[in-house]
């Protein structure tokens, strides 16, 4: 890798062999060249090394621009995103020079002076960095843009994005689902901003294999907390696949007219610093690039410290939270003579009255249940689940016999609705997807647990059919159709259910055995594969947001990988991939780790516990006002991805949104907020959120245990949990822990670590006579840690007594029963066997 000095003289050398017309800034993978026109100076040629030589970017030239707004009052925000407010002013500049190794431009305007100055970057040969400065000679609103390098021909483009924003191999005409639903570029210049960009960098990708981005460097873009506040709306970057000409290239724009910054008066200066990234990868590395190279993305694991222990949370959620109802909200109703329950759901739902009712992962209820032999739960909460699930299935003759009654319950007027679209005036539908996962799938996660369950069975028969009778010859469904004759498409303007509907009937098979579901599962996949994975086109599962793309993307990934193992089809784990490409842009990789003060509610933080980096959007109508949210259900699936694919990123994301977020937690009850915004403010809105931080939680712990064990620890897995993410459930048979049969045994208290940075799990041998304590490091540092056991809490039928204590792996250093001591290598795992007796 060149030094900054080496690539500097590398760009010098070639300046001393250019003519007055023409200036060259050469590097060791990158190769620019301008010449002197009438109008100014002009990229002529845009070169990049790759594997088969120097190639060309096509579209080269070099334009600069500036959007000015002379108004007193900041000009209309919505004309601004759209790219209509302002005067654009584009230029060649008039001045170019070679200085100290970088070539640097000058334009002089009535509006001001700008300064472009350009060098290869040091430790990343395929980078060119860029500084503008603009200095204002006159008062007014102004946006910076980066220059238009390369105008990429419409015709070259393999694929582009902003992240988080909008996706696609072309571009989309109709502007609303391009640029709110992110089916394709928006074929007209259009701006997306830094509060939802979770990259900071578009990329465009051509069919000649070459990639361009323009990746801002760090502190161009707002801080979400910046000192002692909320600053996450100070939007301050604008990203854009487009030009404001319209013309295809990665496009950036700093300040954004009419918010913080942009009002300069004379004498006032603006900088824009990024880079231009040009490789023969794809768009992929390019985000990862960004994310990691320019952005130390890794760093915030360096600098991730749990004040308290995931498993200790989870004990804190089932003792204080769950067991107490009223903290809970957990309530009960009579709905046509049987008992249901669930939690209060505070949110919207068309037609509430406050009185809605929901239930979440049902895997998860039942996995602790089974997990920690509580008492509670098994007598005061599932029997009224179950009831709850089978209540909310149409039973009765009719068109929709088989299919969901509705996610919510409201309690005052005894029926099941779903959640509604309060801007579209939307409330009665039914969704096939909601059929797939709240009635087949939840069913199917409590038949799991009591598989000779006959009338569950039954119930998901009776639903699997209906989604059979539902699907299109292709294999598709229709997103939602109203509940009342003729049944028409609720949602005209959604006119492909770009998500796993078809992943309910591949539970159904699983749970049933009969062949037609799978058959039907796959027709529904390789439909999905070819509209949604291979357009990059997709939908999401909340109704209040109109079903634009969201947190249960990842879903799309675990549902590839479960029909993968089913069918032995490799096709459908690549797609898994692609999806889990794609997911990575849901997920904040700004901004840059930093341990800078922060003050919060009177306690001071470092800026990497507040931050955003490492969480994902729940949706892009909510994350303006709110930020990502801590709901992190992806993790464990991008451990499964990164088992398969080796790649460091996924691993690396997945443990970021895991920990450090101590934040985010309430205090007493230990669970943590949903939105970002909340902080400590706890669940809020949605106490059934906490079954799904239970779930999450759980998945990411024990494929953190089957990764780092290599995969001597496994438990059965069993289906996704409906709506929010890949989260699995487990606890309902036997694993292996190095060889040996045994059941996940994690009451609260059972292993207690001296350190917030252990986590502790339990594995019981079926024959009872061992308990495996499997301790991680949940840290990038070595760790020694002490782990007290509780024998009365080992074994479901009793109180046992620790007979002997013996290291399966790892390094045990100290043993005196029931304490034992351990030491981790940075992100390692111990496995301690301690022997039992009655």
């Amino acid at each position: 890798m060149a030094t900054s000095a080496q690539a500097g003289a590398v760009a010098a050398a070639a300046d001393r062999d250019a003519g007055p017309d023409t200036l060259h800034l050469d590097g060791d993978r990158v190769r620019l060249t301008w010449g002197r026109t009438d109008n100014g100076w002009r990229a002529v040629q845009v070169r990049l090394r790759t594997r088969r030589g120097w190639r060309e970017l096509p579209g080269p030239l070099g334009e600069y621009g500036l959007t000015h707004h002379a108004g007193a009052e900041p000009p209309d925000a919505q004309q601004v995103r759209r790219e209509e407010a302002g005067t654009h002013h584009a230029f060649l500049p008039a001045e170019a020079a070679a200085e100290d190794g970088a070539v640097v431009f000058r334009h002089t305007h009535p509006l001001g002076t700008l300064e472009a100055r350009w060098r290869i970057d040091g430790r990343h040969p395929h980078d060119v960095r860029v500084t503008l400065t603009w200095t204002a000679a006159q008062d007014g609103w102004v946006s910076l843009r980066t220059p238009t390098l390369c105008a990429l021909p419409e015709q070259d483009l393999a694929f582009g994005c902003v992240p988080g924003g909008w996706y696609g191999h072309e571009a989309n005409p109709d502007l609303r689902m391009a640029a709110e639903y992110g089916h394709g570029l928006p074929a007209v210049p259009h701006l997306f901003y830094d509060d939802l960009a979770t990259t900071l960098a578009p990329v465009l990708s051509t069919t000649e294999g070459l990639t361009l981005a323009a990746v801002a460097e760090p502190g161009m873009a707002r801080d979400p907390y910046a000192a002692d506040r909320v600053t996450h709306r100070d939007v301050r970057l604008a990203l854009s696949t487009r030009d404001r000409a319209g013309r295809l290239t990665p496009h950036l724009a700093r300040p954004i007219l009419g918010r913080a910054d942009s009002r300069c008066t004379a004498g006032d200066r603006r900088v824009l610093d990024f880079r231009f990234t040009l490789t023969d990868t794809d768009w992929f590395e390019a985000l990862r690039h960004a994310a990691t190279d320019v952005y130390g993305f890794g760093r915030y694991l360096e600098l991730a410290a749990n004040k308290h222990a995931l498993t200790e949370r989870l004990a804190r959620i089932q003792a204080t939270y769950i067991a107490d109802p009223v903290l809970s909200q957990w309530l009960t109703d009579e709905y046509e003579g049987t008992t249901i329950g669930a939690q209060k759901y505070n949110g919207f739902v068309q037609g509430a009255e406050n009185d809605a009712m929901k239930n979440s992962d049902i895997g998860a209820m039942w996995g602790l249940a089974a997990a920690t032999s509580d008492g509670l739960l098994e007598r005061d909460r599932l029997p009224y689940v179950r009831a709850f699930k089978l209540a909310q299935q149409q039973t009765s003759d009719g068109h929709y016999r088989g299919a969901l009654k509705g996610q919510y319950y409201l309690f005052k007027s005894d029926r099941f609705v779903e959640e509604g679209n309060p801007d579209a005036d939307i409330a009665d539908y039914v969704e096939p997807l909601a059929t797939a996962y709240y009635v087949v799938t939840d069913l199917a996660h409590i038949l799991l647990f009591q598989p000779g369950d006959a009338e569950l069975k039954g119930r998901i028969r009776l639903a699997a059919d209906h989604l059979a009778d539902a699907q299109k010859p292709d294999g598709s469904w229709e997103v939602a159709t109203d509940k009342e004759p003729p049944y028409a498409v609720t949602y005209p303007h959604l006119t492909e259910d770009l998500r796993p509907t078809w992943y309910g009937l591949l539970v159904a098979h699983h749970a049933l055995g009969d062949r037609r579901y799978l058959d039907g599962a796959v027709r529904g996949a390789d439909w999905y594969v070819t509209h949604a994975v291979e357009r990059a086109r997709y939908l999401g599962s909340t109704g209040d947001s109109g079903f634009r793309m969201d947190l249960s993307l990842s879903q799309g990934i675990q549902g590839l990988l479960d029909l993968a193992d089913a069918t032995g089809e490799r096709r459908y784990r690549d797609a898994a991939i692609e999806v889990a490409r794609l997911h990575t842009t849901w997920i904040y990789t700004h901004p840059a780790p930093s341990t800078e003060p922060r003050t919060r509610a009177g306690a001071t933080y470092e800026a990497w516990q507040l931050t955003q980096l490492g969480l994902q959007k729940e949706q892009n109508d909510s994350a303006p006002g709110n930020g990502p949210i801590l709901l992190s259900s992806f993790a464990g699936t991008y451990l499964r991805v990164h088992r398969l694919t080796g790649d460091p990123l996924f691993r690396d994301m997945a443990r970021a949104a895991a920990l450090g977020r101590d934040a985010f937690v309430a205090e007493a009850p230990g669970v943590h907020s949903y939105y970002w915004v909340s902080f400590t403010g706890g669940i809020g809105s949605f106490p059934h959120h906490a079954w799904w931080q239970i779930g999450w939680i759980l998945d990411y712990l024990l494929e953190e245990v089957r990764t780092r064990s290599g995969d001597r620890i496994s438990f059965p897995r069993g289906y996704f949990t409906p709506k929010v993410g890949g989260q699995l459930t487990y606890g309902f048979a036997p694993g292996r822990v190095h060889g040996t049969p045994a059941t996940l045994r994690i009451p609260p208290r059972l292993l207690t670590a001296d350190t917030p940075h252990a986590e502790t799990l339990g594995a019981l041998a079926t024959d009872g006579g061992r308990l495996f304590a499997l301790v991680l490091n949940s840290s990038a540092r070595p760790l020694t840690a002490t782990v007290t056991a509780d024998p009365a809490l080992a074994h479901p039928d009793g109180p046992r007594t620790i007979t002997g204590i013996r290291a399966v792996s790892g390094r045990l250093t100290a043993a005196d029963a029931p304490r034992f001591t351990v030491a981790l290598k940075p992100h390692g795992i111990a496995v301690v066997a301690l022997d039992l007796a009655e």
